[in-house]
């Protein structure tokens, strides 16, 4: 059974260990330092969630904004040790059984095996690539907006994408380095 805890503070006495995982699953320029993901607990909206196995192993990190008219999964990394077991599958079929509204994530350009594996995973789920063009500001100052693929679940509207990108530029990236 899969137990799913959110983290509110830095003295969660699982926060490190999380942290660590967010920080070898993401490059730096797609991950927050560590004083701006502290602060981000700290807004009601961030979900720092953690995936746990009933008897309290540490199998993944699921970070989510969740707002009134859509959830964004902002980070999403299963443990090495764990990957392979469906925890990924389950995890979002989970989040898409108890979420009242739309689900987004972005992903790399599908342009090498790994990322077109990560593609048709989620498309598999039911996840939809979105025509939109986006380039996601870089959260540290030495580096780089970069392009991503924007999916969702269901199909992304319009309306939807607009709130996003508002919330992306005077919310979600006011922990970052960078001044969007």
């Amino acid at each position: 059974m899969l137990v799913f805890e959110r983290v509110e503070d830095k003295h969660h006495p699982d926060f490190e260990k999380a942290f660590a995982i967010y920080e070898k699953s993401f490059p730096i320029f797609e991950r927050r330092a560590k004083f701006d993901q502290i602060a981000a607990l700290t807004d009601s909206d961030y979900h720092f969630i953690i995936i746990k196995k009933l008897e309290g192993d540490l199998l993944g990190i699921l970070l989510t904004w969740n707002k009134d008219d859509f959830i964004y999964i902002e980070h999403f990394a299963i443990t090495p040790l764990a990957r392979g077991k469906s925890l990924g599958t389950r995890t979002l079929k989970h989040l898409k059984k108890v979420a009242d509204k739309t689900i987004l994530l972005e992903i790399d350009p599908p342009v090498d095996s790994i990322s077109k594996k990560r593609k048709a995973f989620y498309q598999r789920l039911g996840f939809v690539v979105s025509d939109k063009e986006h380039i996601h500001p870089s959260y540290r100052n030495e580096t780089e907006a970069h392009p991503l693929v924007i999916m969702s679940y269901p199909e992304l509207t319009d309306e939807i994408y607009h709130s996003f990108q508002d919330n992306l530029t005077n919310q979600i990236m006011q922990y970052s380095e960078i001044d969007c």
